[in-house]
């Protein structure tokens, strides 16, 4: 994949929209519709697989904001301003090149598709770029609300409010509202609204397929976004990812799930303004090492919440949350609908991939996926923490039952003689320790 965007088109496109309009360049919003524009006509991100396109504009927008190509003098604008949306264009690139290097690791082509949708439903970045576009969503929700007829929220509903409304199940029980909402933005976040013949803007609701109650928590959104936004993010993040642990195969407790550590991984890339190609093999071998945790998860309803974390402090502080509701059956739905997105590519649907450590950047094989060696220790890990899963315990354990049993037997068949055996044996013990 190559990000490319057509300069002079870039160049006339700002001109004609914001010089000629007498808008300032400083407006992010306005940066963001014109380079939405000239990808509806070309697109600047090509061979990428469906569920990837999305990210990979979501990515741009951060990095548009993190590099700072915004500024409010035009002739400033002309010889930094696009070079700096060519660089976002060019580290976007990168990081989605990374995703593919791995995804094209996976031989399987179901499976590669699987791990094409959890990459691309990473809600860590979509909670980010809301932040950043808020006015472009917020406009186009209230639209929304307008033309469903769902009034204005009152004042009475309270961020904390919002933010505990959010994080209840649907009613269709299978995903949390923040999910659903996120999901929505996601994928249908620049099409919400349309503009008719008339130059009237109008819903693209039905079209879209979005519901009166998939609206109203839209609705909700808005409302979680305020000058505390930062801490707003941090617990909607955490009602996502971090309020629970997982418990792996060999029953070690990761202390972040591995979605969030995979999410998490790409977004540190995203606000990193210095990422560059040197960097990649080190990155693809961190992915593939929380895709292996995520193979190891034992079983997606074995799940424990951590009360520790930053959401269940904020359920304890205010009494807009019930707090007997995240002890109850109900939340440990919500808990399972978390993982709803990413289940299918739990233990048994990805290859076990083989993770090298490397000091300096070195070609990764990218014909297949190299099985873990039975033999091969990795480093800072013990080869006692996998003993009791080994081939080598499961027979010993076998042949000290059988040993068991044909003891067992003779006692049963001989009692006499092995009562005769057992004192004996118990009179030369006595003889040894005494004498």
């Amino acid at each position: 994949m190559v990000g490319y965007i057509n300069e002079q088109v870039l160049r006339d496109k700002i001109e004609k929209e914001l010089i000629n309009n007498d808008k300032l360049v400083g407006n992010k919003d306005d940066i963001f519709k014109i380079i939405s524009d000239i990808n509806k006509t070309t697109r600047i991100f090509t061979k990428l697989p469906e569920p990837m396109v999305n990210l990979a504009y979501n990515i741009l927008y951060i990095k548009l904001v993190e590099i700072g190509v915004l500024t409010n003098d035009f002739n400033l604008f002309i010889p930094t301003g696009i070079h700096k949306i060519k660089n976002s264009i060019k580290s976007t690139d990168i990081i989605m090149n990374i995703i593919m290097r791995v995804g094209e690791e996976i031989q399987n082509n179901s499976k590669r598709r699987e791990f094409y949708n959890l990459m691309g439903s990473n809600y860590i970045i979509m909670l980010y770029v809301y932040k950043i576009r808020s006015d472009f969503y917020n406009y186009s929700i209230n639209i929304l609300c307008e033309k469903a007829g769902i009034p204005k929220l009152n004042d009475k509903i309270s961020q904390d409010e919002a933010i505990s409304k959010l994080c209840k199940l649907t009613a269709s029980k299978k995903c949390s509202r923040i999910v659903r909402v996120l999901y929505i933005l996601m994928k249908y976040g620049d099409n919400l609204i349309i503009t008719d013949k008339n130059g009237i803007e109008q819903s693209n609701a039905s079209k879209l397929q979005i519901s009166k109650n998939d609206i109203k928590s839209l609705q909700l959104l808005t409302r979680t976004y305020t000058q505390d936004s930062f801490s707003s993010s941090v617990i909607l993040n955490n009602s996502l990812y971090k309020l629970f642990y997982i418990k792996s195969i060999n029953s070690i407790n990761f202390k972040n799930n591995p979605v969030y550590n995979l999410y998490n991984e790409v977004f540190n890339m995203c606000i990193n303004t210095d990422i560059n190609e040197t960097e990649t093999d080190s990155h693809i071998n961190i992915i593939k090492e929380y895709l292996n945790q995520l193979q190891s998860t034992k079983n997606t309803d074995k799940m424990f919440i951590i009360e520790g974390s930053v959401l269940f402090e904020f359920i304890k502080k205010h009494n807009t949350f019930n707090t007997e509701y995240y002890r109850g059956y109900e939340f440990h739905n919500y808990l399972k609908s978390i993982i709803f997105e990413f289940k299918n590519i739990l233990i048994d649907t990805i290859e076990n991939i083989h993770i090298e450590r490397i000091e300096e950047p070195i070609k990764i094989p990218s014909n297949e996926l190299l099985p873990e060696r039975n033999n091969e220790q990795k480093p800072n890990k013990q080869i006692g923490i996998h003993f009791w899963s080994t081939k080598l315990f499961k027979i010993i354990t076998v042949i000290l039952i059988l040993i068991f049993i044909i003891i067992l037997s003779i006692f049963m068949i001989y009692p006499t003689e092995a009562n005769g055996i057992m004192n004996s044996f118990l009179l030369l013990k006595f003889k040894i320790i005494y004498f």
